[in-house]
């Protein structure tokens, strides 16, 4: 699902692969491979497609059929990440 509308949300943009590859940092092939379904998106490109264009993620990921108009843009924050985890292996007594 996530590869029909990555790629139909390019194509919409009117953008091509080669354009999407220089936003990202990435070779041609990388997405090329997205989108015929062989590779499969790393969560942090999708993250930065998504800001880019104000996509949200429940749009990309096929949960809503429509896109959100008040996006907003996602920060991955390792260290918010980091405590939340060793929370979580605390509360369900885990090492």
């Amino acid at each position: 699902m996530i590869v029909k509308i990555f790629k139909r949300s390019r194509e919409n943009l009117e953008l091509t692969q080669d354009d999407i590859e220089k936003l990202l940092g990435l070779h041609f092939s990388t997405i090329s491979g997205w989108e015929c379904g062989k590779d499969i998106i790393p969560i942090r490109q999708l993250i930065k497609y998504a800001n880019h264009f104000n996509f949200s993620l429940d749009y990309l990921f096929g949960i809503t059929t429509y896109n959100t108009i008040d996006y907003e843009p996602i920060i991955i924050d390792l260290k918010v990440i980091s405590k939340n985890l060793r929370l979580l292996r605390k509360q369900n007594n885990m090492t």
